[in-house]
């Protein structure tokens, strides 16, 4: 009676440290939505109206004319109802979180 052997290398081994790096991996990233400081919270900022930036805001100083203003700035939201030389620029921001 002769005894056939075969030699079987098992991957089990090789794969292991793969498998468990992975088991890592994936379980960090699942508990790195479970922050609860509000670090990573998302985060959504809705402007509406006009927005003005600091560069030409400095465009006008006080005491400017009508006519700068609008050069500057363009035309104004609503202006005054009695007096014709004041202009509003009117602008909203809101932040509010995301849906999970």
């Amino acid at each position: 009676m002769e005894m056939k052997t075969k030699t079987r290398f098992s991957t089990a081994v090789a794969i292991r440290p793969a498998y468990a790096a992975l088991v890592v991996l994936g379980t960090s990233v699942l508990l790195a939505g479970c922050n609860t400081e509000g670090a990573l919270t998302a985060r959504e900022t809705l402007t509406h109206g006009y927005v003005v930036d600091e560069e030409t805001l400095e465009m006008v100083p006080v005491g400017s004319s009508r006519e700068q203003v609008l050069l500057a700035l363009g035309t104004p939201s609503t202006t005054a109802t009695f007096d014709n030389e004041v202009l509003y620029y009117i602008s909203q921001t809101r932040v509010r979180p995301l849906p999970s």
